[in-house]
């Protein structure tokens, strides 16, 4: 099985989250990968998301995407719908 977490701003208790989960889901079997935002602030927690990527069969992708709902998010659903 292949499984994608999806997230935009991967950081705190959501990145921690998916982490716990995906490195469960990996431990189990199973091919797994996130999607995620491109880095923004310091401390935007590369050092976790650089360790997932060595540790997941389909890595972590970076795409853009906008807290804000807007006209940038049919590019970003086209770039995520390519990825997959």
């Amino acid at each position: 099985m292949r499984i994608l977490h999806i997230l935009r701003a991967p950081m705190g208790g959501v990145l921690r989250h998916v982490r716990d989960l995906s490195l469960a889901q990996t431990n189990l079997g199973y091919d797994v990968g996130i999607i995620c935002d491109v880095p923004g602030t310091d401390g935007y927690n590369e050092e976790t998301l650089t360790m997932l990527s060595a540790n997941l069969a389909l890595g972590v992708l970076r795409v853009p995407m906008s807290r804000s709902v807007g006209l940038g998010d049919i590019s970003t659903m086209r770039k995520v719908s390519s990825l997959i």
